[in-house]
């Protein structure tokens, strides 16, 4: 028989990051992964709370550090300074 797995049903810190951001920013980035193919992908990163976004697929990281670079800290990425 089947089990079920339980999940954690919190949200992480980039989900928090992403709400606060402009409407803006979530329309580009929802196109980005929906163009990649990641936008259910991203629905089941952001939905686990305590989620270890280092181990985030690197097209998904690549999208938010391009859209918020704000967001690196939490992929484990340091930028570059200008």
């Amino acid at each position: 028989m089947p089990t079920v797995q339980n999940l954690s049903t919190g949200k992480n810190e980039l989900w928090k990051a992403y709400q606060n951001a402009a409407p803006l920013k979530h329309h580009e980035i929802l196109l980005e992964l929906k163009a990649a193919g990641l936008y259910r992908h991203w629905q089941t990163v952001a939905s686990k709370e305590g989620h270890d976004l280092r181990m985030a697929k690197a097209p998904l990281r690549d999208i938010f550090l391009k859209v918020m670079p704000e967001t690196a800290p939490m992929f484990g990425v340091k930028l570059p300074t200008t």
